[in-house]
């Protein structure tokens, strides 16, 4: 849509979906599964935000709706969620979302994690991954959430190429506000365990059949050898 706005041909825009590395993307055996969780302090139920600290993401709509479901009484006690991103320098946004985490009195179930050099092993052992993003383009953390078995929680701009389908390999949110991301976690909440990794089972195989690396590369090749094919020659009679 922007190329076209900046007046480019639809004929002449290519479309080359993301690739996921599903070897290093993967679920966790059941031991390494354990040893993961206890090393990120998931005790129950732990949904992972892994995104940079910014407004794009929307981790204060996050913080609000947990403070929410815990005034209702409807946040399970041992639930967590983790903030897994960087920090961009002197950013106001961090600081308003970690004021609000006190203020909210959610400090004990809503924390930041410093990035981690292995993220597939906290996306494999986290209970859901959450993206309630204001816009966003293809978001890779959703491609390797969903790789590694983990249903993913998204924003209609975080689902805007169909990752997730709602109710099959995730929840897709009714918008990003705080209202909007409760509801998605009240439906997590609702769903079990087992159903959970069954939806996570479908969406490993629904998203390593449309994004796997050997898939982008082939579509990449493919855009430059049309590129790059010579011109037929106009022969005058």
């Amino acid at each position: 849509d922007e190329l076209e706005a900046a007046g480019m041909a639809r004929g002449r825009v290519e479309i080359v979906e993301n690739g996921v590395d599903g070897e290093r993307f993967r679920p966790l055996s059941d031991p390494s599964r354990r040893e993961a969780r206890e090393r990120f302090g998931m005790l129950g139920p732990a949904i992972v935000v892994p995104a940079r600290i910014s407004t794009q993401k929307n981790q204060l709509a996050v913080v609000r709706a947990v403070a929410r479901l815990r005034a209702r009484g409807r946040w399970p006690a041992d639930a967590r969620v983790i903030f897994a991103g960087r920090v961009e320098r002197h950013s106001r946004y961090a600081r308003v979302v970690d004021a609000a985490i006190r203020f909210l009195r959610v400090g004990d179930v809503v924390r930041r994690e410093p990035p981690v050099r292995d993220a597939e092993r906290l996306l494999a052992a986290a209970d859901a991954m959450l993206l309630s993003s204001r816009f966003e383009g293809l978001p890779n953390a959703v491609l390797e959430s969903l790789a590694c078995g983990t249903p993913a929680i998204v924003s209609p701009a975080a689902n805007a190429d169909a990752l997730v389908e709602d109710g099959e390999t995730g929840w897709v949110l009714p918008g990003a506000g705080p209202r909007d991301v409760e509801e998605g976690l009240e439906r997590f909440f609702a769903t079990t365990a087992a159903d959970r990794a069954a939806m996570g089972a479908r969406a490993r195989a629904a998203t390593l059949a449309r994004f796997s690396i050997e898939r982008m590369v082939a579509a990449t090749c493919a855009v430059y050898e049309r590129a790059s094919a010579p011109l037929p020659i106009a022969v005058t009679p």
